[in-house]
């Protein structure tokens, strides 16, 4: 039988990192992709053989002093999947080591140049390892190079795994001066049970899944992001429908790391209406709202509809995909304020997206000083950091409606800086919007300051 071997290394630096690899057969289609071009290219016995690597694993051990870093205890699970058709598998390890809370990616394969299995792992802050193992029954063994601190390193492990294919122990071994092999890791895997078919279903599971979406919001309120986290399953995808497409788990996480540097989140409510489970998936909707402050004690408060599939892993629900869509306005005059007030966020957010669908391709700004500028300019300085803003508060906003076009008026101020040097202050706008293709688009805008009283 096949299997899988997995190295954790904790890694020596300023933050002491703890760092994963997981070696586990897999293979890409190379060879069966030449076999026909008129059939679906199946996976081979090298791949097939490592179904039994699917599900979560739990795993705990020690590392002991060595050129990797420092001891200490590690305890984390694994979830691992195919990809590519199952000519690939990818591994995603969640775990808490010496250097803190750690994720870890890899992909392996099998590679027929060299008849043996390779795989890539992908780390914190850019660390990358590459390669190689073999299987002989129930045990693997496996070489990699990587570094640490820009020190290169290699490494080696054996695995022995348990007749059932429920467990395996792992040893893992650093090369060191002196051209010595010493040990600085031992590590136990244990396949996480599942929970029998009859307990998926019925009133308990959507109480579960309830619980989930709770969480999440309280996860929220607290600013925990790795508790967020933990309710997503390893493939999860979201798309916020404004946004011009979903976004995977990794862009995921980086957002909602810089939405907590940014916001307080005051209130978060959620209700889960409607519950579909069908075996080992379901499906779920509902309503939330969220209220938020940021650190100029500005609030906002946003919400809507939500729908979202979830997956069983294990004894849990984990998310698998997640939309939702704001609250429209009851009226374009609503609507145009609220278009206003998140163009305005935009800037502060970073967020060029919002700023790519308000502007019209042919907006046109002419600034308190009379300079003409256009979208072209303004992305391209918000996107390089040459226009940063700080704080963008509007008041008094008042919507002329005329058809398909629109005059808003209103008061901004705002705290901001360009290339360097403080600008902003209080200005008066006048934006004209067309509805283009049912779609409100800012064409033109016109500032003047307000002198200071």
């Amino acid at each position: 039988m096949a299997g899988s071997v997995a190295v954790l290394v904790a890694a020596a630096g300023t933050n002491m990192k703890t760092l994963v690899v997981l070696f586990a057969a897999a293979g890409m289609a190379g060879t069966a992709l030449a076999q026909s071009t008129n059939a679906v290219p199946q996976p081979g016995p090298e791949q097939q053989a490592l179904a039994v690597w699917e599900g979560e694993w739990t795993y705990a051990g020690e590392v002991l002093a060595s050129p990797m870093g420092p001891a200490g205890k590690i305890t984390g699970r694994m979830i691992g999947r195919p990809v590519q058709n199952g000519f690939a598998w990818e591994f995603i390890h969640e775990e808490q080591g010496p250097g803190g809370p750690a994720r870890y990616l890899e992909l392996d394969f099998w590679d027929p140049a060299i008849r043996a299995y390779s795989y890539i792992m992908l780390g914190n802050e850019g660390y990358v390892e590459r390669g190689s193992f073999s299987m002989n029954g129930n045990l693997i063994t496996a070489e990699a190079s990587t570094s640490v601190d820009g020190q290169a390193h290699r490494i080696r492990a054996n695995e022995t795994l348990a007749d059932d294919r429920r467990s395996y122990a792992m040893t893992v071994e650093v090369l060191a001066e002196g051209g010595k092999w010493m040990r600085f890791e031992n590590l136990t895997y244990r396949r996480r049970a599942e929970a029998a078919p009859a307990d998926v279903g019925g009133a308990k599971a959507e109480q579960e899944i309830a619980g989930v979406f709770q969480n999440w919001m309280d996860a929220e309120k607290a600013g925990d992001v790795e508790r967020e986290f933990a309710q997503l399953a390893p493939d999860f995808t979201y798309w916020d429908y404004s946004a011009p497409a979903p976004t995977d788990r990794a862009a995921f996480y980086q957002s909602a790391v810089e939405f907590f540097k940014q916001w307080k989140v005051l209130a978060a409510d959620i209700s889960t209406t409607v519950v579909k489970i069908d075996g080992r998936t379901a499906a779920a909707h509902g309503r939330f709202t969220e209220t938020v402050q940021d650190a100029a004690g500005a609030k906002s408060t946003t919400g809507g509809p939500w729908s979202a599939s979830l997956v069983r892993h294990g004894d849990k629900w984990l998310v698998l995909g997640l939309g939702w869509a704001p609250d429209y306005p009851a009226s374009d005059s609503a609507l145009l304020e609220q278009l206003e007030k998140a163009w305005g966020r935009a800037y502060v957010d970073h967020d060029l997206a919002t700023l790519e669908r308000v502007e019209a391709d042919d907006w046109v700004l002419t600034d308190a000083d009379g300079k003409i500028s256009g979208k072209v300019e303004d992305i391209g300085d918000a996107r390089s950091g040459a226009y940063q803003a700080a704080s963008y508060a509007m008041s008094g906003i008042q919507v002329h409606l005329h058809g398909d076009t629109a005059v808003v008026t209103g008061t901004q101020t705002v705290k901001a800086t360009f290339k360097g040097k403080e600008e902003g202050g209080t200005q008066l706008f006048t934006d004209t919007w067309m509805k283009r293709e049912g779609r409100w688009q800012c064409v033109a805008t016109h500032l003047s300051n307000v002198p200071p009283k």
